[in-house]
């Protein structure tokens, strides 16, 4: 007769519930069959898009089950529910071509008290764990939140650049981006207000360039189609693909 072992014994006990519609499930993709069928539904064409004249790559169009999922990491303080997201999101790196653009990954970084309150940081979650899939170096202080910035979810772009203007500072790693690629993660970008704002404190540090990247993005950009990766403002001096 087979012995429960620990694992049988926590989904008896503590079984784990989806993460998109909250029903019980037995596995370890944080998603009921259900929710998964819709998530490859929010998948997006590989490539980057300009947002607001940023080259942003995401995976998911952010909608359910992505917008479920990234709600409960974040207000049930259950960080892990970002790992399928965070290996999305190298995914769309390299079906992009770009996996062998980063040479640093940074994150866009909370307010101590949001964090404190929070439990952990999920662009930092997101970055250490994309970092290691790249091989490259993950360096979480390149950039502080300064100060604190009320939720942005029901503004436009203009109030959103007005909120954040000065919420960054260089940390104490911003020299070590000097002539280095960044790339900037967060979960999820909107208008591209905080990237930006994000951006210009480390531009004093010269960066060779900066590429975005976040789980989710919302509403997809429609004035640049996916097979035009990168332009304008933002645009990148791409090096070979590393083999």
């Amino acid at each position: 007769m087979r012995i429960p072992v620990l694992a049988d014994l926590v989904d008896v006990f503590l079984p784990r519930i989806c993460a998109g519609c909250g029903e019980i499930i037995h596995n370890d993709t944080f998603l009921c069959a259900e929710c998964s069928n819709e998530l490859a539904v929010r998948r997006l064409p590989a490539g980057a898009a300009l947002l607001n004249g940023l080259p942003v790559v995401a995976p998911f169009e952010y909608a359910f089950p992505v917008s479920a999922m990234v709600t409960a990491a974040k207000f049930r303080n259950l960080p892990r529910i970002f790992l399928p997201l965070a290996r999305a999101m190298y995914e769309a790196l390299a079906e992009a071509g770009l996996a062998g653009y980063p040479q640093v990954v940074v994150p866009v970084p909370l307010h101590h008290a949001r964090r404190r309150e929070r439990g952990f940081d999920q662009a930092q979650y997101l970055a250490e764990s994309i970092a290691g899939f790249l091989d490259c170096s993950f360096l979480p202080k390149v950039l502080r939140r300064v100060r604190a910035t009320p939720p942005q979810k029901r503004v436009g772009r203009r109030q959103r650049m007005v909120a954040l203007h000065g919420a960054f500072g260089p940390g104490r790693q911003a020299v070590e981006i000097e002539g280095r690629r960044v790339l900037l993660v967060d979960d999820v970008v909107t208008t591209g207000a905080t990237f930006e704002a994000a951006m210009q404190a480390m531009l004093s540090y010269l960066p060779a360039g900066v590429l975005f990247l976040v789980a989710a993005r919302t509403p997809p950009p429609s004035d640049v189609p996916p097979e035009d990766p990168i332009a304008g403002k933002g645009s990148l001096d791409l090096p070979e693909e590393q083999s």
